[in-house]
Formats: C-alpha cells, structure tokens, sequence
C-alpha cells in the first residue's frame, strides 16, 4: 500500500530540464573557476616553496654566525651570575645546554620571521591595497 501511495505522488512529478545551451554555459564558467583556483594555488605553492627556501638558508646563516660567536655568548651570560650563587653554580654545569638552547631558539625565530617576511612580500594584494609601497617598504600604519 506505501508503493502505491509513493507511486502515485510521484507519477505527475515531471520537472522541467534546463535547456543544453544554459547547462553548456553554467560548465564553462564553472570550469574556468577550477582552473582559477587551480593557478591561485600553484601560484601560492611556488611562493611558499621560495619562503621555505629564504627561511632555511636564512636560519642556516644565522645558526653559522650563532656558532661562530658562542664564546661570546657564553662569557656574557656567564657574566649575569654573581660567583658562588645556586644559578651560577648550575650555569657553570649546563652553561652549554643553555647557550646552545638559546641559539636554537635564536635561529628558529629568525628563521620563522624571514619566512613570513617572505610570503608578506610576495602577496599581490598588499601592494594594490596601499599597505606596502612600490619599493617593497611598508607604509607606518595610521594606528
């Protein structure tokens, strides 16, 4: 009996096609805003494959400099502690543990920083926007 009640609330259902010519039109323009996106995101995969690129050899510059003047860092934070106190006592243990630790934490953030430098300057849209000037420079902000 339930067969019957669908199939006769359905039987005068006939709805009515969009011509061939609309469905053509409504594919094309929807194919073209899938190859939109596609070069949206392949244009934005090249910049952030450049920033990974800046940010790395950036980080590994850094990281050489750090490296090269460890002794440095070394004897200033060496110099914080007064002599005999628990901090220099346990500086003088793991003083290399934390130098180390703060070079690492040093070149991370610069690392990080040149990164997103990197894709800030490669965005179109903020140089049409006004907030970066035609050399590159960004503008200071009014707040």
């Amino acid at each position: 009996m339930d067969e019957n009640k669908y199939t006769d609330l359905f039987a005068s259902f006939n709805p009515e096609l969009s011509s061939d010519k609309l469905f053509m039109a409504r594919l094309q323009a929807n194919l073209r805003a899938v190859s939109n996106v596609k070069e949206q995101v392949s244009a934005m995969r090249s910049k952030s494959r450049l920033a990974v690129w800046i940010a790395a050899i950036i980080g590994f510059i850094c990281g050489i400099l750090c490296s090269l003047c460890y002794q440095a860092i070394f004897e200033v934070l060496n110099g914080l502690f007064v002599a005999g106190s628990t901090f220099a006592i346990l500086f003088a243990d793991y003083g290399n543990v934390v130098v180390w630790g703060i070079i690492c934490l040093m070149t991370g953030v610069i690392a990080y920083s040149a990164y997103d430098i990197t894709l800030l300057a490669t965005k179109k849209d903020l140089i049409r926007s006004g907030f970066v000037d035609s050399q590159t420079h960004f503008k200071k902000s009014s707040y």
